[in-house]
C-alpha cells in the first residue's frame, strides 16, 4: 500500500546551510534506496516534510527521522493511504521557503487541513521544477 506522511519538527538550534545540504544529500540517497519520494521544506526553524512510498519503507524512514537529533518535537499531521504520489518526480525536493509560514501555521494551530499544506508544498515544488530545488 502506498502511504503519505506529513510531519513537522523543530530544527536543532545552530543547524547551518552546509548541515542542511548534507542532510538533503543523505536523504535523497536513502530515499532512492527505499523508493521514497517527497518534499522537505525549511520554514522559520521547522522542518516540514511530505514522504511517500510503500508503507513499510515510509515507516522505516519515519523511525530514522524520529531518532535523528536534528529533529525535535516531531508531530505527524497526516498518515494516509494514497493512490498516486504527489511528489513522484522528486526523491526529495528541498526548498527553504518562508512563504510556507501561513499554511503551516494553519495546520499547526488546527485551523487548516494538512491537505491544504500539502497542496501549497506541491505548488511551490512545481514552481521550482525549472531550477534546482
Amino acid at each position: 500500500m502506498l502511504l503519505r506522511v506529513l510531519y513537522v519538527s523543530l530544527m536543532e538550534p545552530g543547524l547551518h546551510s552546509c548541515d542542511l545540504q548534507r542532510l538533503v544529500f543523505s536523504a535523497r540517497r536513502r530515499n532512492r534506496q527505499l523508493d521514497l519520494t517527497g518534499a522537505l521544506f525549511v520554514c522559520e526553524g521547522r522542518f516540514v516534510q511530505a514522504l511517500e512510498g510503500q508503507e513499510q519503507a515510509v515507516d522505516k524512514m519515519m523511525l530514522e527521522i524520529a531518532r535523528d537529533p536534528r529533529h525535535r518535537d516531531l508531530h505527524v499531521y497526516e498518515r494516509a493511504p494514497i493512490k498516486l504520489r504527489m511528489f513522484a518526480d522528486w526523491d526529495m525536493a528541498f526548498i527553504n521557503d518562508f512563504r510556507l509560514h501561513a499554511p503551516l501555521q494553519g495546520v499547526v494551530d488546527g485551523g487548516a487541513s494538512p491537505h491544504q499544506l500539502l497542496e501549497t508544498m506541491r505548488d511551490r515544488v512545481n514552481a521550482h521544477k525549472e531550477g534546482p530545488c
